[in-house]
C-alpha cells in the first residue's frame, strides 16, 4: 500500500524477489529512485502507510508474533508509539498536516490473540502528545480510525466481538456518528468532511458472495459510486481511486468513473492492480504488474484534473452606456494553483479579455466581472481556463450575449446609481 502528499513524494513497502518474507520502507520523489529506510531489527512485516506534507510519514511494523507497533517516521528518526500511548499493540494509519495521526491501538488490556486484537480508534497529537481514545458505534464493541482530515475530523469503523457486524462512521466535535445504516467501513476523508467507504450490496442471485459497493458520503447524505470495488482515497476536489476484481479506477461525482488500465496503461504493457492514494494535484499512487520479470511496480499516475468554466455576458443598458459584462468562473482546477482564463468573441475570434487568477482550495475562482466594448445582442463568445500547474486546457465554454430589459429591476438599479452619481455627487 502506498501513499503520496502534494510533493509528490510517496511512501510504501516493498518485496524482496530473493526473501518474499522480507518488507522494506520506501521513501521516494516523483521521478526518483526509491529510498530504502532503516527498520527495527525484530520486524519481520513494516511498511509506510501515509506521509504528509511536511514529509512526516506513519506506519506500523510488527514482529513474528504478530504484536504491532505504529510510528512516526520524522528527520530520519522511528518514533514508536506504543509507549507513549500506554499499549502493547498500536498500527498507525494516517496523519495530518498539523502532526496529528490515528490508527487503532489495543488500550489497558492484554492482548489475548494478537491475530484479533480489541481495538480502539484513537487521535493522537505528535506535538502535545495528547491522545484521543474512541469508542464504539452503539451495539458494537470496537473500531479502527483509518484517515484525519485539516480539521481534526475521522474517519473509520465499527465493529463487534466476533468481526460479523461493522459500520463506518465519522468522528468529529467529539461524537461518533454512523454513516450509511449498513454493513461497510470508511477508508479516508477530505478537508471538506466527505467520506469514502464500501458498503455491502447483499448477495446477488446464483452467488453466495456479498457484493461490495462503494460510497461517498458528504453533508449527511450517502451516494452510490457506480463500481463494484473498493475506494481508497479521496482529495478536496472529490476524485476518489480504488480497485476493483481486476482492475483500477478513478471517480468524479461531475465525470463517472473511468477504468484508469483502459484509458490509459493499456499500450504500456504495464497492468495497474491497485490505487492507494491520490493527492491534490491529481497524481494517483499506483502499483500494478508487468509480467514475470517484475510482479509488482510502483507507479505515479499523473492524471489529469480537466478544468471547468463557465461564463456568464450581459450588455448594460441603456446603449449609451456601450458595454457588455463579462462574468467567468470556473471549478476541477488545482486548489490554491493558478489559472489563466480567456474570453474571445466567438470561439476562434479576437481576445476580448484574459487574466489570472488563483483557485481557492476547492480547485474554484470566479473572476468578478470585466467590461468590455459593448458586443450585439445574442452574439456567440466563449471562454477557456488553463490549469498553469498542470498544463491542462478546460473545454470552451460558450453563451451569447443576453440584454436586459430596460425595467428590469437590475436596469433601474444601476440607472439609479448612475444618475445619483451625475447629479448629487457631494451625497456620496
Amino acid at each position: 500500500m502506498l501513499g503520496i502528499n502534494d510533493e509528490d513524494e510517496v511512501v510504501g513497502d516493498s518485496m524482496s524477489v530473493v526473501d518474499p518474507s522480507s518488507i522494506a520502507w520506501i521513501r521516494t520523489r516523483l521521478g526518483q529512485a526509491a529510498q530504502e529506510l532503516s527498520r527495527p531489527p525484530q520486524a519481520t512485516f513494516d511498511a509506510l502507510r501515509a506521509i504528509n506534507n511536511s514529509g512526516h510519514a506513519v506506519g506500523t511494523w510488527s514482529d513474528a508474533d504478530n504484536h504491532h507497533n505504529g510510528f512516526l517516521y520524522q528527520g530520519g528518526q522511528v518514533i514508536e508509539l506504543n509507549p507513549n500511548l500506554d499499549t502493547s499493540w498500536s498500527a498507525a494509519a494516517d496523519i495530518n498536516d498539523d502532526g496529528v495521526m490515528v490508527g487503532s491501538a489495543v488500550f489497558g488490556a492484554a492482548i489475548p490473540d494478537p491475530w484479533n486484537p480489541p481495538t480502539h480508534g484513537f487521535i493522537y497529537d505528535t506535538n502535545s502528545g495528547s491522545v484521543v481514545k474512541l469508542g464504539a458505534l452503539p451495539g458494537l464493541t470496537y473500531s479502527y480510525a483509518t484517515a484525519i482530515n485539516r480539521s481534526g475530523e475521522v474517519a473509520g469503523w465499527s465493529f463487534d466481538e466476533r468481526g460479523s457486524q461493522y459500520r463506518p462512521f465519522i468522528y468529529k466535535d467529539g461524537e461518533m456518528q454512523e454513516l450509511t445504516g449498513q454493513y461497510g467501513f470508511a477508508v479516508d476523508i477530505n478537508d471538506h468532511g466527505h467520506v469514502i467507504g464500501a458498503r455491502t450490496l447483499g448477495i446477488a442471485s446464483g452467488s453466495t458472495v456479498e457484493t461490495i459497493g462503494a460510497f461517498l458520503w458528504s453533508d449527511g447524505n450517502s451516494a452510490s459510486i457506480p463500481v463494484i470495488g473498493i475506494p481508497r482515497a479521496i482529495n478536496n476536489a472529490d476524485e476518489v481511486v480504488g480497485d476493483t476484481s481486476d482492475s483500477v479506477f478513478h471517480y468524479k461525482p461531475d465525470d463517472g468513473v473511468i477504468d484508469l488500465n483502459s484509458a490509459l496503461f493499456k499500450d504500456y504493457g504495464v497492468h495497474l492492480t491497485n490505487a492507494d492514494d491520490i493527492n491534490e494535484l491529481g497524481h494517483i499512487a499506483c502499483s500494478g504488474n508487468d509480467g514475470a520479470t517484475h510482479p509488482t511496480s510502483y507507479c505515479v499516475v499523473a492524471f489529469p484534473i480537466v478544468p471547468r468554466v463557465s461564463l456568464v455576458a450581459t450588455n448594460e443598458v441603456p446603449p449609451q452606456e456601450a458595454a457588455t459584462i463579462l462574468a467567468p468562473s470556473a471549478t476541477n482546477c488545482t486548489p490554491g494553483g493558478s489559472v489563466r482564463v480567456t474570453v474571445r468573441r466567438g470561439t476562434a475570434g479576437p481576445v476580448l479579455a484574459t487574466h489570472e487568477v488563483t483557485a481557492n482550495d476547492r480547485g474554484e475562482f470566479s473572476w468578478g466581472t470585466r467590461h468590455v466594448p459593448q458586443l450585439a445582442c445574442d452574439e456567440e463568445v466563449s471562454a477557456e481556463a488553463l490549469d498553469v500547474a498542470t498544463g491542462v486546457n478546460s473545454d470552451l465554454a460558450t453563451t451569447s450575449v443576453t440584454c436586459p430589459s430596460p425595467a428590469s429591476p437590475s436596469f433601474m438599479k444601476r440607472r439609479l446609481a448612475r444618475l445619483r452619481r451625475e447629479h448629487f455627487p457631494d451625497d456620496l
